[in-house]
């Protein structure tokens, strides 16, 4: 039988308040200006401003979760979702909603996510890594 080295061995404490930073406004403003394109423009500032769990929220989420009229967005949940909280329905602030006007209108016909290149570029280098 072989004998795991590591059964005695304890992880480090890791104290969440040392790796705590805020970012200023200011500061995601300017990466989002440097940003290479409306997604990922709008995937900094849903992250910033929204809270978003980068990448499962985001890239989970479909133009139906949009509602347009009510100003809101439903943002799916994969990692609440075993507790019975599959989503959460969010306004869409000001900081948020010229760049979601914006990809949504660089979105092709028939798009179904609304981080749609993206998502291609994540699924190209997990085919890549042989995932």
């Amino acid at each position: 039988m072989v004998e795991n080295p590591f059964t005695d061995a304890q992880p480090p404490k890791v104290n969440d308040e040392d790796r705590r930073a805020y970012v200023p406004a200011e500061v995601v403003e300017r990466l989002i200006e440097e940003a290479g394109g409306p997604e990922w423009k709008l995937l900094l500032a849903m992250a910033r401003y929204r809270g978003v769990r980068v990448p499962s929220e985001p890239l989970s989420l479909t133009w139906d979760c949009v509602d347009w009229a009510a100003q809101t967005i439903r943002v799916p949940s994969p990692k609440t979702e075993v507790h019975a909280k599959a989503y959460r329905v969010c306004p869409i602030f000001p900081a948020v909603l010229p760049r979601l006007e914006a990809v949504f209108d660089a979105s092709q016909e028939g798009q179904v996510y609304v981080f749609h290149q993206l998502r291609q570029r994540l699924a190209v280098k997990a085919a890549e890594r042989g995932w």
